[in-house]
């Protein structure tokens, strides 16, 4: 017997099980009212293959930019740890990769790739450890080429643990990051507007005033919001949000709301567009792999967290990345696993 999940606050209703389920195992409802286990990816996969000449490439970001491409941006250590790029082209289970480009001749880190559909651009955000400080650069795909305009500087100052999300609404890409320098780790967006092979910033705004760590975003299609996650390492490492109407120049933030009383480093928010939720990945206070499904209340800009689902009871990295399948209605989580020899 489960207790009831919608309007009514008592009673019970009966499910029937999809499979054998063990004891003490969370479970998924499904739409047709059954339970089953949450599903992990067997087969299928492809083999890995090379982007980056057998060098390591770090500091990683990616965006995918429609017809099964994607842009992937790294450090290549192979090449002076420059900015690079390159774009990956999906076909089955293969990948296959154009030419690696360099953005930046010096030593990049801190990736994020946004891909704006309105000008079928990507802005990459990094920062720039040969002067110490945070860019973009607008990338044009062709085929399976890249080519690159104009860095801009964001902040004179070192930048970090950052994501971006674009806005339909206004057509303008926003990025999320932790102020190093200026502001003494606050948590920091600007919004971007770009033209041609350029992108322009508004002043960069704070909206948390304290040290905030490990920042994911996404754009909520249901309430046409944006929501952000983070570790608010001021107030003990918690898990905390906010919920921002989009504009263009500025957001209108909601408070700050609790997704967990407890340490938390989200690694990515992903829109569950087909229940209009969001689906937050992270790691908890033991670094295990960690889900809560968002509920989000678009009206006065607040949010209810769902119970925590541990994935990998091992002990995961705190970082780690997640995708949004809409055909298949699902979410995938990818992230390194401690406890397995760091698989």
């Amino acid at each position: 017997m489960l207790r009831r999940i919608g309007a009514e606050e008592g009673g019970e209703f009966k499910a029937v099980a999809s499979g054998t389920l063990p004891s003490g195992r969370p479970v998924i409802v499904n739409a047709d009212g059954t339970v089953s286990l949450p599903e992990s990816v067997t087969g299928g996969n492809g083999t890995p293959n090379t982007f980056s000449g057998g060098n390591n490439a770090n500091h990683n970001g990616m965006s995918e930019v429609g017809n099964s491409k994607f842009v992937i941006a790294y450090r290549d250590s192979g090449n002076s740890h420059h900015g690079t790029a390159v774009v990956a082209t999906g076909s089955g289970t293969t990948l296959s990769y154009g030419t690696p480009v360099v953005f930046d001749s010096q030593d990049c880190r801190e990736h994020v790739v946004v891909y704006d559909s309105s000008t079928d651009r990507v802005v990459i955000f990094y920062y720039g450890t040969g002067d110490s400080k945070g860019y973009a650069i607008v990338g044009i795909v062709s085929g399976t080429s890249i080519s690159f305009g104009t860095r801009v500087e964001i902040e004179p100052t070192e930048i970090g643990d950052g994501s971006g999300v674009f806005d339909p609404v206004n057509n303008k890409v926003v990025f999320f990051y932790k102020d190093v320098g200026s502001n003494t780790n606050y948590g920091t967006y600007v919004i971007g507007t770009v033209s041609g092979s350029s992108v322009s910033f508004t002043t960069p705004v704070v909206w948390h005033s304290n040290t905030t760590r490990q920042i994911a975003a996404v754009y909520d299609t249901t309430n046409s919001k944006m929501v952000v996650a983070y570790r608010d390492v001021g107030a003990s490492s918690h898990g905390k949000m906010i919920v921002a109407d989009p504009g263009a120049s500025s957001l209108t933030l909601g408070s700050e709301q609790t997704f967990a009383s407890a340490v938390s480093y989200p690694h990515e928010l992903v829109d569950d567009t087909v229940n209009g939720k969001l689906i937050l990945f992270y790691a908890n206070a033991s670094q295990q792999g960690s889900a809560r499904v968002i509920t989000v209340d678009g009206a006065n800009k607040t949010i209810s967290a769902g119970s925590e689902l541990v994935y990998e009871a091992g002990s995961t990295d705190t970082t780690g990345s997640a995708a949004y399948n809409t055909l298949a209605g699902k979410a995938q989580s990818m992230c390194k696993d401690q406890g397995d020899s760091n698989k």
